[in-house]
């Protein structure tokens, strides 16, 4: 017997053990993920003889467009258990988990495509192609002298600091845009957590008295990505190297947004895909504008 329903905290063995097996995450990260994240009521399971075999997340964030903040779901964490793939279940789950969104008035859904190739897959699922990202990548030719935390040597008045996720959101909120996504205080917390885990944090920048903001992972003892940096254009490339400065590492990977009035360079790649679930208003309104901007993603 198939069943599909809304997970329980009784499951976190079954699931912890179907993460293992699709995402390849070492038992330290999965015990932190399902201690600090996970919530029974954004996760639904797919049962076959009342086994689990396969899991989807729905987070909650919001799409801020035409001076209106959209409630949207982005899947997240969908993984079907290894002995059961190739038998559309993940498809019948995302089906279901865009009919319960559709069902609490949820105007679209958001997926991040764990890789290019998959973008074709979604658009063929009546998602289309949304938000996009620029990448920078900076090395450092050798590391400086001993730093004085939180502050640049070479660039005067460059500061940085960790901050709490309200602090992150008031900071963030004040770069919104159009088709910007737009995340509550919960899901900049788990952001932190995640940063915090991996040995940095979220950030405030202060540079030539600009607040920015930025979410920061450390991927090995010498890179850093940023998920997310926030800054005035013209003030990217200095924070990057202030910033650069004061984390002590080699190679940094960063993500900004592409501002309307940039143009789209080799540094552009898409980045995810939406779906509306209404007809319409919605659906048109994007018609001519630019690329949304996901943020943080969690991917």
């Amino acid at each position: 017997m198939k069943n599909i329903r809304l997970a329980e905290i009784e499951d976190i063995p079954r699931l912890n053990e179907i993460w293992a097996l699709c995402f390849g995450d070492g038992e330290k990260f999965r015990n932190f993920y399902f201690r600090e994240r996970f919530q029974p009521k954004q996760t639904l399971v797919y049962l076959i003889d009342d086994l689990i075999v396969a899991m989807l997340t729905m987070i909650p964030v919001n799409l801020w467009q035409e001076e209106e903040s959209l409630p949207l779901s982005m899947f997240y964490a969908i993984a079907t258990h290894p002995e059961y793939q190739q038998r559309g279940i993940a498809t019948k789950l995302m089906d279901y988990a865009t009919d319960y969104q559709k069902s609490r008035g949820t105007r679209g859904i958001v997926i991040v495509p764990a890789s290019g190739d998959l973008f074709p897959f979604y658009l063929r699922q009546g998602y289309e192609e949304f938000f996009a990202i620029r990448e920078k990548v900076w090395e450092k030719e050798k590391e400086q002298g001993e730093a004085t935390p939180g502050f640049s040597q070479s660039i005067p008045g460059c500061k940085i600091e960790p901050i709490t996720p309200k602090e992150y959101n008031e900071i963030r909120n004040k770069y919104v845009q159009e088709n910007f996504l737009v995340y509550r205080d919960e899901e900049v917390a788990y952001q932190k957590s995640i940063s915090r885990f991996s040995g940095v944090d979220i950030y405030s920048l202060n540079i030539q008295e600009v607040t920015g903001c930025a979410a920061v992972e450390r991927l090995n003892e010498d890179t850093f990505l940023f998920k997310e940096l926030l800054l005035p254009p013209e003030l990217v490339d200095i924070g990057i190297k202030g910033i650069g400065e004061i984390l002590r590492g080699r190679k940094f990977l960063i993500r900004t947004p592409i501002i309307a009035s940039e143009k789209w360079d080799e540094s552009c790649r898409p980045f995810g895909v939406l779906k509306w679930l209404t007809e319409g208003k919605d659906k048109e309104r994007n018609i001519g504008k630019s690329y949304g901007y996901l943020g943080l993603a969690f991917d």
